[in-house]
């Protein structure tokens, strides 16, 4: 028993012992696991302290404003960058809700813009960059910015906050503004340059078309902007092909072989073509300039042509220089080059020159009469009949109103005179083949030699002689002009029909019962026969009127009084009646035309001439009404007594009239 006591005391013993030696075991694991665990807080806490330091390097070290918001949208983190930004501290804006200190415009329309950060937070997705923002900061100063936001998600479900990054664009956006100002100032300069521009870029493709280009061409800058491929040419040429804007690179060298029309001076290019698309095919003389277009650091980035349409300046220039010559009327040369002609004659060596000087006949007459269109047709008629009479190597030049001259180098007296003989033969044929206005010019010549004072004198011995042959034709040319204008008259005017001749009895009738001497009687029916003789002066659309005449119209109407007159004056047949021409339409009372005579202020035969005019018109047909009755003129003549007629001679004229001697006088 003993054994077993102290055999189990043993045992106990060893039992103790491994528990004592366990309990330690367990203290010294427990002692060094809190070891461990105390090493391991500390590593764990150093690396939290190393991950936030390496993230506030990093964020400090971000060239952008970073933000970091909660999922409630409250600001956990913000950097350096984003602080001054905002104007926000990490300290004051932690635990800000982010609207408060990242506060947003648009940048056009200036009204707050929503937090981006909410939609990533709602929706868990990315905000791309956006642009055209202004940030507001804290102290009221603003930024342009761009920014994006992207949700912080746990376990791809949970969305933990999120991250908004920013950059300050301000400088770049103001680059960016100052360079589309410029780019719109560019294309506001080119619409409202003057001349016809357009603007290609590197790859030739039309960037600038302006108004004038449009007028000119008659494409709009909608159909062009954008076009390549040469079909800027089209409008111009109508193909495509190369133009002077597409020439900017060549070297001088090149241009010269390959294109001698365009100029080079420095790196604009010059040019004036011809195209022949433009104005629906009638093409245009065009003048063209084109430079190459650089950016600012002195590269071509494209090239500009300006056109100026020089069409009517050249035509202007071609027609001063003409005028410089030629005289505008009849295309022949003037006095001023026939003066130099004679100058640089003077200057060569000694040969025989005749001269010719020739004057038209009647031409004042004309233009007092007919009108000046009847004398420019009258002198353009003349020259070409003297430039049919001459040599190739003669000059013709008008010198003067109605006066022509003719150089005539290497020749002597007796080619002269043929010359002048054959322009008298082409005179003559014109005036057989065109009645309707006799040419009459009067002819002198002169031949000599060629020194500075001779050739004086030749023009002064031949213009003597023309004046002298001048002073022969003056009265005869006068009359055959008389004469053709009243058979112009008789062609063209419907009084003129039976009309002299009924006048003619009436007056003499009228003229008999007064007493008047054979003489004033004889003057009385030439003025019946010359009267309106005025009336070739007066244009056909008055003349042949169906219906009154307007107030401009019955003035022009009126000058045929003062044309007669002219007319009668230049001839010697017509002299004694000219007056009476002059004043056939003057009224009893003062109210006639032209000189508003009165009374027994008008000559005794006008009086007459207008009371059997009168009678007549009202008995015969007009063209605008039909013929009145013999007692409806009557009546009409004596209603008219004391204010248009003589109230005594209406009287006489209604006596002798009788229905026997009016019928016979009708028939």
């Amino acid at each position: 028993m003993g054994n077993k006591k102290i055999t189990r005391q043993i045992a106990l013993t060893h039992e103790l012992k491994n528990y004592y030696y366990l309990d330690e075991l367990v203290k010294e694991r427990t002692a060094e696991l809190q070891r461990k665990n105390q090493q391991l807080r500390l590593e764990m806490a150093e690396r939290k302290w190393v991950q936030e330091e390496l993230l506030q390097v990093t964020l400090s070290s971000i060239g952008d404003g970073v933000i970091a918001v909660d999922h409630q949208g409250l600001i956990t983190l913000i950097n350096p960058v984003a602080e001054s930004l905002t104007g926000w501290s990490q300290t004051a804006a932690k635990g800000q809700p982010l609207e408060e200190v990242f506060i947003i415009h648009n940048e056009y329309s200036r009204k707050p813009t929503k937090n981006p950060v909410q939609t990533v937070l709602i929706e868990g997705k990315i905000i791309g960059m956006a642009n055209h923002t202004v940030l507001i900061s804290r102290d009221g100063l603003e930024r342009s910015i761009t920014y994006s936001a992207t949700p912080i998600i746990y376990e791809q479900e949970n969305v933990l906050g999120a991250i908004l990054v920013f950059r300050d664009v301000t400088r770049e956006r103001e680059q960016e503004l100052a360079l589309r100002s410029a780019k719109r100032q560019f294309h506001d300069i080119i619409e409202y340059l003057p001349d016809a521009t357009c603007v290609i870029d590197r790859n030739k493709k039309v960037i600038a078309w302006n108004r004038v280009m449009e007028k000119l061409t008659g494409v709009c800058k909608e159909d062009m902007l954008g076009k390549g491929d040469y079909d800027y040419a089209v409008p111009f040429y109508g193909e495509p092909r190369p133009v002077l804007i597409d020439y900017i690179g060549l070297d001088a060298n090149e241009l010269d072989n390959n294109y001698p029309l365009v100029k080079k001076q420095g790196n604009m290019l010059f040019a004036e073509v011809f195209t022949p698309s433009l104005f629906k095919g009638k093409g245009a003389l065009l003048w063209a300039m084109a430079s190459p277009l650089l950016n600012i650091d002195g590269q071509v980035v494209g090239a500009i042509e300006s056109i100026r349409d020089i069409t009517e300046q050249k035509q202007t220039k071609v027609q001063m220089q003409y005028l410089t010559k030629h005289d505008p009327l009849t295309g022949q040369y003037n006095r001023n080059f026939f003066e130099q002609q004679m100058e640089q004659l003077a200057g060569g060596c000694r040969t025989s020159v005749g001269m010719i000087v020739c004057d038209v006949d009647g031409l004042k007459l004309v233009n007092d009469t007919l009108g000046n269109d009847a004398g420019d047709a009258l002198l353009i008629a003349v020259a070409d009949v003297i430039k049919k009479a001459l040599r190739k190597s003669d000059l013709l030049a008008r010198i003067g109103g109605g006066e022509f001259a003719v150089l005539l180098p290497g020749i002597g007296i007796g080619a002269v005179e043929d010359i002048c003989s054959k322009i008298k033969n082409v005179v003559t044929r014109y005036n057989n083949e065109k009645p309707e206005l006799p040419l009459s010019i009067s002819i002198g010549f002169a031949v000599g030699n060629n020194s500075a004072e001779n050739l004086s004198l030749l023009y002064k011995e031949a213009y003597n002689k023309m004046n002298r042959e001048k002073l022969h034709h003056r009265q005869s040319s006068r009359s055959a002009i008389v004469h053709t204008m009243m058979k112009a008259l008789e062609a063209r005017d419907f009084i003129t029909e039976g009309h002299a001749d009924r006048l003619h009895n009436l007056l003499v009738n009228l003229a008999a019962i007064m007493g008047l001497s054979q003489s004033r009687i004889t003057d009385l029916c030439l003025l019946a026969q010359f009267h309106d003789i005025g009336k070739v002066g007066i244009p056909d659309r008055i003349l042949f009127k169906q219906g009154p005449l307007t107030p401009e119209e019955y003035v022009e109407m009126q000058r045929h009084c003062e044309i007669g007159y002219n007319i009668a004056r230049s001839s010697p047949d017509l002299v004694p009646i000219a007056d009476w021409i002059l004043k056939h339409h003057e009224w009893w009372n003062g109210h006639g035309y032209p000189l508003g005579l009165e009374g027994e202020q008008i000559p005794l035969e006008c009086r007459i001439l207008s009371i059997t005019d009168a009678f007549d018109a009202m008995t015969s047909d007009r063209p605008y009404r039909k013929a009145m009755t013999r007692e409806d003129a009557l009546a009409e003549l004596k209603k008219c007594a004391g204010t248009q007629f003589d109230r005594q001679l209406v009287d006489k004229f209604i006596s002798c009239i009788n229905e026997d001697f009016v019928e016979d006088m009708l028939l």
